[in-house]
């Protein structure tokens, strides 16, 4: 066997190693994104994840995750509030 060969096989076992460290990452990132995400359905906030995803892709950053999280689930109990009592305004006549 041959020096080259050797080298070769190196590098490919360092390839090999490299992809599998991503896959790991991968999956671990995953497995953190799902648990969060578990979470906050459980407290019936979905929107709540859309809303701050969407946020977090257009670059919004500031302060603790959780405390943003919250305030936005704030946010969305008070819209579900308006809109129902909008709504029961409506059927009684009003506009």
């Amino acid at each position: 066997m041959g020096e080259s060969s050797k080298n070769s096989k190196r590098k490919d076992r360092k390839h090999i190693r490299s992809f599998l460290s991503q896959i790991s990452n991968y999956v671990y990132n995953m497995a953190i994104n799902n648990c969060n995400r578990l979470f906050w359905q459980k407290r019936e906030s979905l929107e709540t994840i859309r809303l701050w995803e969407l946020g977090k892709q257009l670059g919004a950053t500031c302060g603790d995750e959780r405390n943003i999280m919250l305030s936005l689930e704030e946010l969305e109990k008070r819209d579900i509030i308006l809109k129902s009592q909008r709504e029961v305004g409506e059927n009684m006549g009003y506009q």
